[in-house]
């Protein structure tokens, strides 16, 4: 089952800080790295959003939470 989180509520902000700073540190991370291990860390990253959502999807089913209105496909 999920939860709507409120927009500008604390836990709202620690997500987008959370996820503001995650990119920021990515970024200067990477800026001065080789092409390859920019490529590879990209490579793994979009491998990784792939199985989270893949096995987000298949413990919904196994739960008994899979729904149209909220596992359309990456919406």
């Amino acid at each position: 089952m999920h939860s709507i989180i409120d927009p500008l509520s604390d836990l709202w902000w620690r997500g987008i800080f959370t996820t503001f700073l995650t990119l920021l540190i990515f970024i200067i991370t990477f800026r001065k790295s080789s092409q390859n291990l920019q490529n590879r860390t990209i490579e793994v990253l979009r491998y990784s959003a792939i199985v989270v959502y893949l096995l987000t999807t298949v413990f919904a089913i196994q739960a008994g939470e899979l729904n149209i209105q909220d596992f359309l496909s990456l919406q």
